[in-house]
């Protein structure tokens, strides 16, 4: 089992929490789907999908919460609202989460970001404006086009997130 292996902190960095999984490797910023926490990366199976990478130090896995709740999900507050509030996570992650990071591995360093659903717009949304601290990698993985279909998800026994992340690594 990976968790006698994989060192695993979790941690408080003022208003929400990151889970690191690792104990050297590239540095992965991983953002949970709509609403989700720094947790559930693990609780659905994705760390034991990767937890050969993380064990040989290959990759070392950053899971924050997610901010969503208060912003984009948030239909109660204005769209202007929800934008600048996504903007003060967007700061938390600057801010705290990757400064974190970079002392964790002894340094500023040039981090992956990956994400699930709307994670994986924060993910893209946030090497796209921070470009500096983070890796110019995009995938498109597991949607294929066909003339007679829309767009359609292929169905697979690995989560397309850990497929992602060991293409990014290759």
């Amino acid at each position: 089992m990976w968790w006698a292996l994989v060192r695993r902190d979790h941690v408080e960095l003022g208003p929400a929490g990151l889970v690191a999984y690792g104990h050297y490797g590239r540095p992965v910023l991983v953002f949970p789907s709509e609403q989700g926490r720094a947790w559930d990366f693990e609780n659905n199976g994705m760390v034991d999908a990767v937890a050969d990478l993380i064990d040989s130090g290959r990759v070392k896995l950053y899971c924050v919460d997610s901010g969503d709740r208060d912003t984009w999900s948030n239909r109660s507050e204005p769209i202007e609202e929800r934008a600048r509030r996504h903007g003060h996570y967007e700061q938390w992650i600057m801010e705290r989460a990757v400064p974190w990071i970079a002392g964790d591995c002894g340094g500023p360093t040039q981090i992956v970001t990956l994400g699930c659903s709307l994670g994986a717009y924060h993910a893209a949304n946030l090497a796209l404006r921070h470009a500096e601290g983070f890796e110019p990698r995009t995938r498109r993985l597991g949607i294929r086009h066909s003339a007679r279909r829309a767009i359609v998800a292929r169905p697979a026994t690995t989560p397309p997130a850990a497929i992602l992340l060991r293409r990014t690594l290759a």
